[in-house]
């Protein structure tokens, strides 16, 4: 009983459910006034529909607050995982002063976006480029992810083939950008905006397994979802010390890919 007067005074400072408590008053002084006979039906009667209104708007209220919950539960749900990155995707990643970029074999992310990283680099800011290591053991396990009639030497040409593109750029803009590989698959790739920045944000996407819909889900962090952002700005550094550098020119590269059997 205690518990309950406490709870119920607490809920008054807060000014919650104030309706709900002046019609138990009202209905408990109704009773008292009726026990002893000191009531009027006319104003009895007008009473009696006020604490039904206040009921009502109360329990609307209520309503109200759980469709509210309910949107915030299901907009948080879906702002979470998502199938594809946010529209302003490619202008965050043109904007970066510093932009990470892990994946296995990042053909597509060669390609589709070089323009973007050519300009990044022109204007002297920095790319860091981690990819797996198309000579190690892990290449194979990295060609299983797609089917099973995909050789481990077709996997490792289209790693070579990415890496040539970065090496072209890396030619031009020697002091700006990285290229390292980790015999290591990892379970997501990265582009990381600034992620040691305070305004930072990793673009996350899940290295799924034969996945007919390809790498999903997606997921975009920033540093006030602290704990999840910290945890994969650790996984984003980890996995890039300890890759090893990439210290082939364009030729070299190529060369591997016109040697290979």
């Amino acid at each position: 009983m205690e518990a309950l007067i406490v709870r119920i005074v607490k809920e008054i400072r807060r000014g919650e459910n104030i309706d709900l408590y002046i019609a138990i008053v009202t209905a408990i002084a109704l009773l008292i006034l009726g026990i002893f006979g000191i009531s009027n039906p006319s104003w009895i009667a007008s009473i009696n529909i006020s604490v039904l209104i206040l009921i009502t708007v109360s329990l609307l209220g209520n309503r109200y607050r759980i469709e509210n919950i309910q949107k915030k539960l299901s907009e948080s749900s879906h702002g979470v995982f998502q199938e594809k990155f946010p529209e302003d995707f490619e202008e965050s990643i043109s904007q970066a002063q510093e932009l990470w970029i892990v994946g296995i074999n990042l053909g597509t992310t060669s390609s589709i976006y070089f323009k973007n990283f050519r300009r990044i680099l022109e204007s002297r800011r920095k790319i860091k480029i981690l990819i797996l290591e198309p000579n190690g053991v892990a290449n194979s396990l990295g060609a299983a992810r797609y089917d099973m009639q995909t050789s481990s030497q077709w996997h490792r040409i289209k790693i070579l083939e990415s890496i040539t593109i970065f090496c072209r750029l890396k030619e031009k803009n020697p002091e700006f950008l990285e290229i390292r590989t980790i015999d290591y698959i990892p379970s997501f790739g990265f582009f990381g905006v600034d992620p040691e920045s305070s305004k930072g944000t990793l673009y996350i996407e899940h290295y799924g397994y034969r996945l007919r819909e390809g790498d999903l889900p997606r997921v975009v962090l920033r540093p006030k979802d602290s704990a999840w952002y910290v945890l994969f700005q650790e996984q984003l550094f980890t996995l890039w010390n300890d890759g090893n550098e990439w210290n082939h020119n364009v030729a070299e590269t190529e060369a591997m890919i016109q040697n290979s059997p």
